[in-house]
This record gives structure tokens, C-alpha cells and sequence, in this order.
């Protein structure tokens, strides 16, 4: 008698569920959303990192490698 005739089978995972497809449509509609088009700026780009860095260094948590003691 065999005991193990069924095949376990696995469904697969869902990537996008749990919310997540929602929640990066949500992102990519929000007005300051980083959009690629195919065409990029590199100026623009670059004044876009630019501009994150230096809202990132008004948190008073940051922090810089290069001159940290």
C-alpha cells in the first residue's frame, strides 16, 4: 500500500499582490512621480539627484562618510 500517492503541488507567488500593485500605481501618479519616457536628460537628472541630496542633508539624522570622525 503506498501511503503517498498525492503530488504536492505550490501555487505561484504573486509578486504584485498584497497590495503592492496598488500601492506603486499610487506612486506613479503622485505629481512629483520620476517618470521615464525613453529620452533622458542627463541635466536634468542629475539637477533632480541634485535637489533630493540637498533635501536629504536638512534631516537632522544625516550624515556624511566622508567627513564623519
Amino acid at each position: 500500500m503506498n501511503l503517498l500517492r498525492h503530488t504536492p503541488s505550490f501555487s505561484r507567488p504573486d509578486p504584485l499582490g498584497d497590495g503592492l500593485a496598488e500601492a506603486i500605481a499610487a506612486e506613479q501618479s503622485e505629481p512629483d512621480a520620476f517618470v521615464h519616457d525613453g529620452f533622458l536628460d542627463g541635466e536634468q537628472l542629475a539637477s533632480t539627484w541634485q535637489n533630493t541630496l540637498d533635501d536629504l542633508k536638512q534631516d537632522p539624522d544625516w550624515f556624511d562618510f566622508a567627513t564623519e570622525d
